[in-house]
């Protein structure tokens, strides 16, 4: 079960992602807006290693 959580949350970080620069494209937010989502984007990604990690030595 745990296995399926994790796709299921990489599933959902892509599809932010890819929202998020789609967004961009269509220039319905700035530079400026897309960076700071892309910065919490890869901080919830490196959050997520951390626990996955902590749980496996747990």
């Amino acid at each position: 079960m745990f296995k399926y959580l994790i796709i299921f949350f990489i599933v959902v970080l892509s599809l932010i992602y890819i929202g998020n620069y789609i967004d961009y494209r269509n220039n319905k937010m700035n530079s400026a807006e897309y960076n700071r989502r892309v910065r919490i984007f890869f901080f919830l990604v490196v959050l997520i290693i951390a626990i996955v990690v902590w749980l496996r030595k747990r």
